[in-house]
């Protein structure tokens, strides 16, 4: 289908899809660029239409047609296409998507299991780094406690390059994570400025949770009192925080490091 019109009412449709609030009403979302269309062929999630300006190359389509050859592409105009692509070097093509959600209940864990435990965030772009972070220290699960934060805004997508489709992502409450933790025998590492133990001299042997709090509030009172163990970055001069996702990739890399060794 070629699209030349703005008052089309497929393009009216994307417009829309790039509220959260349309997006949980029609249980859709929109993934912009090439590349993380095909991250999220891979990760098996269903596309349902592409949408492609008239500049865009069909060859670049290949790998997304092995996944879906019977997909439905609509071809727009380069200039109408510029105004309704939230990401403007997203190479010229976009895809409407069914969203994935899991459960703790879907969880396997397994030797060496790693979970991240993300409370309160409250920035798309934040998590989506932290999301790209995850999947480069072998994060196998992030537990996501009281945020509002769509894990399919096209931020976070963006911040991820795509690999928010790979990291296996759960919402859950807090007593429903601590209980999963417990069952799992989860040991977790809760993150402060007052913690007595350095990060560096912390072992993070078998399987472990790390749990950050929001760089507004800090952690909540219920793992201030739950968590099994405190850690801290040592900091010099009068510097007293670091941004959320510096802060988790500090740690996550030291895991890693362990890990390997």
């Amino acid at each position: 289908m070629y699209i030349k019109s703005a008052n089309n009412q497929k393009i009216k449709n994307l417009i829309k899809l790039q509220k959260t609030r349309e997006q949980r009403k029609q249980e859709k979302i929109i993934i912009e660029g090439k590349e993380n269309i095909i991250k999220a062929c891979f990760a098996k999630i269903k596309i349902l239409e592409i949408f492609i300006s008239t500049d865009f190359s069909k060859k670049n389509l290949d790998q997304i047609y092995k996944n879906y050859p019977n997909l439905k592409i609509n071809i727009i105009d380069k200039k109408i296409f510029s105004k309704i692509n939230y990401q403007k070097n997203n190479s010229g093509c976009l895809a409407i998507a069914e969203p994935k959600y899991l459960n703790l209940e879907d969880i396997k864990v397994e030797t060496n299991f790693l979970v991240l435990i993300l409370e309160n965030i409250e920035k798309p772009g934040n998590l989506g780094a932290i999301v790209r972070t995850a999947r480069a220290t072998g994060v196998d699960l992030i537990i996501i406690n009281d945020s509002q934060v769509n894990i399919y805004n096209p931020n976070v997508i963006y911040a991820s390059r795509g690999y928010l489709f790979e990291q296996k992502i759960v919402f859950a409450s807090h007593s429903e994570t601590i209980n999963w933790l417990h069952k799992n025998k989860i040991k977790s590492f809760a993150t402060s400025a007052h913690a007595k133990s350095n990060y560096l001299e912390t072992s993070f042997c078998d399987n472990v949770a790390i749990v950050m709090g929001s760089e507004k509030e800090g952690l909540s009172e219920f793992w201030q009192s739950k968590a099994d163990e405190f850690i801290q970055i040592p900091m010099q001069n009068t510097v007293q925080c670091l941004n959320l996702s510096v802060s988790t990739a500090i740690i996550l890399f030291e895991i890693q490091r362990q890990k390997r060794a």
